[in-house]
């Protein structure tokens, strides 16, 4: 019996070894996916700091959501929008995400948005073009694949909802991202 309990136990050790991933080396950058899903209120825009030109829109959308390797975050999106029809345009800007121990993380988006009129909502198709940070973050970068932000806007509601998902590549020695 107990030689069958130690091949069982072997066994699932060796199925375990298969499908997690080894420990990274310190200083070896490794991707990984990267998942979040939030919610936040349009703010007054006059507090946006990305600079919009002539014919966009300053937004301001403050909330809080949670994240793989950042936990529950807090959330700046600072955008400028301009229409290209009466129904879509042209958005741009970064999405700042604070984890609670303060380290900053944050992604530069250029997309498209349009009118949905079944849902009466704006939807909004974000790709990361640009990824920085701070603290544990200091050394991410965009990962091989797509990075985008999918954002929902019900018409006339102040309120802003999406999910973020894509690879980010960092520094394994940063035992805030292993795993």
């Amino acid at each position: 019996m107990l030689l069958k309990r130690t091949v069982l136990v072997v066994a699932a050790l060796c199925v375990a070894s298969m499908v997690l991933p080894a420990p990274a080396r310190a200083g070896q950058m490794i991707e990984r996916d990267f998942y979040a899903t939030y919610s936040g209120e349009y703010q007054d825009a006059s507090q946006v700091t990305h600079e919009c030109g002539v014919d966009e829109q300053a937004n301001l959308v403050l909330g809080e959501g949670i994240a793989t390797f950042l936990g529950r975050f807090d959330l700046r999106i600072e955008a400028c929008a301009s229409p290209t029809s009466e129904l879509t345009g042209q958005v741009n800007g970064t999405a700042y995400y604070t984890a609670a121990n303060g380290d900053l993380l944050w992604f530069d988006f250029d997309g498209s948005y349009e009118v949905d009129l079944t849902e009466l909502a704006i939807i909004s198709t974000l790709p990361a073009t640009g990824v920085a940070g701070t603290g544990r973050f200091a050394n991410v970068e965009l990962g091989d694949g797509p990075g985008v932000a999918v954002d929902t806007n019900p018409i006339n509601s102040g309120v802003s909802f999406g999910v973020v998902s894509g690879p980010i590549v960092f520094d394994a020695s940063d035992r805030g991202h292993s795993g």
